[in-house]
């Protein structure tokens, strides 16, 4: 092996010299992009490179001055414009596409689409951050290179400017002739965040029916009927409808009850020719009596709960279940389990039941856990009873 090669293979060897693959292909690229700029520059126009007569040298073709091959351009160029007055401009030798200019949207047209991208962030509870995500920034610009995207700052100012310009219009249109009544429930989200929310009745002058959700309140307070009501009251006055509001229609919890006494003592000094009244919803009345009737009868309903539940919470029993719905050619396959305050979704649970009763047997079969909780012959019966009885409740 000669001394180069060993050099050469002493160097692969000691590799490990913080050289890495990407500033190997840089310095290769750039020793080529070097090359070619050397090779490709309007000075050699003037200069010959390596004549016969002067090996490894650049000889000027005016003067026939000689300069060594490593002699960089900007010193030939300068030799030009010293000793010859001849200026050689620079020119980039890289291969460049074509840039088309863009013009951007004037002021107008950038609003209009702007309304469109906040309009869409509202209705689809799109976060802020969006906008400033990279791959949607280029998704947009390719459809659309001529509009400038706002920053999540400015999106965020243009949502809170809409949400005050419509609840602005809102108070405006409810400044109606007649009366108003209101509906109102609080409920807890996934994470316990307690919120109030209020809903808006009214025939409008055109004789319209119109609904819709006034606001929606987080409730961090002790749900007593005094502290919703003065929630409810501060929303009136905001509104400015505190003496249009003729009635509230809530469930039967004990807080809403006490909450429309409040209600009644507070609007009946503002209402003239009418008098405040608190409803109880129907709907929950109903759900009462119902599940009073369920309550006759309720190991049945109880056991198909337990089942649907246990089915519902294990992966193996789940997917046991699913093996044995495709086996009958059943595809509403999943559990469904009853919500105390509704008596329809009993009445669905039952429902599936029934549906799912082919794969169920085979279930049963292979599981005692789940032999257990199968319905008996007399369970069925008290079940198809109740699916009659409860199925004429909920067409009402």
């Amino acid at each position: 092996m000669d001394e180069q090669t060993f050099n050469d293979q002493d160097l692969y060897n000691d590799a490990s010299f913080n050289y890495s693959i990407s500033q190997i292909f840089s310095d290769a690229q750039s020793e080529n992009v070097d090359t070619q700029s050397t090779s490709l520059s309007l000075v050699w126009e003037y200069f010959d490179k390596e004549p016969f007569d002067a090996p490894v040298h650049n000889v000027c073709k005016t003067c026939s001055f000689k300069y060594k091959l490593t002699t960089g351009i900007s010193t030939l160029r300068k030799h030009l414009k010293d000793n010859h007055q001849i200026v050689v401009p620079t020119r980039n030798t890289r291969k460049q596409t074509p840039i088309t200019e863009v013009k951007p949207f004037n002021q107008q047209e950038q609003a209009e689409h702007t309304e469109y991208l906040i309009r869409w962030l509202i209705c689809d509870l799109q976060p802020f951050t969006t906008v400033d995500n990279v791959y949607f920034r280029e998704f947009i610009k390719h459809f659309c290179p001529q509009y400038t995207i706002p920053r999540r700052q400015q999106v965020k100012d243009l949502i809170m400017s809409a949400f005050i310009n419509r609840r602005t219009k809102i108070a405006s249109e409810l400044q109606i002739e007649g009366q108003c009544s209101l509906t109102a429930d609080i409920w807890t989200s996934i994470n316990q965040d307690a919120y109030l929310g209020i809903t808006i009745h009214y025939i409008d002058s055109n004789w319209n029916l119109r609904n819709f959700l006034l606001d929606i309140i987080p409730f961090t307070t002790r749900h007593t009927g005094e502290n919703i009501a003065n929630e409810i009251i501060t929303i009136l006055n905001e509104f400015n409808i505190l003496d249009k509001v003729i009635a509230l229609t809530t469930d039967n919890e004990s807080a809403m009850v006490v909450c429309g006494r409040k209600l009644a003592e507070s609007l009946g000094s503002q209402l003239s020719l009418v008098t405040f009244s608190h409803y109880r919803c129907a709907g929950h009345i109903l759900n009462l009596g119902v599940k009073q009737g369920l309550e006759l009868i309720g190991d049945p309903i109880n056991k198909v709960h337990e089942l649907m539940n246990k089915i519902k919470n294990s992966t193996l029993l789940y997917n046991q279940l699913c093996n044995f719905c495709e086996l009958k050619n059943i595809y509403n396959y999943k559990p469904v389990l009853d919500v105390v305050t509704r008596w329809n979704s009993t009445y669905h649970m039952l429902k599936r039941l029934e549906e799912l009763k082919p794969a169920l047997v085979l279930l049963a079969a292979d599981n005692d856990n789940i032999k257990s909780l199968y319905p008996n012959e007399d369970y069925w019966v008290a079940i198809r009873v109740n699916m009659n009885f409860l199925k004429k409740k909920t067409s009402i």
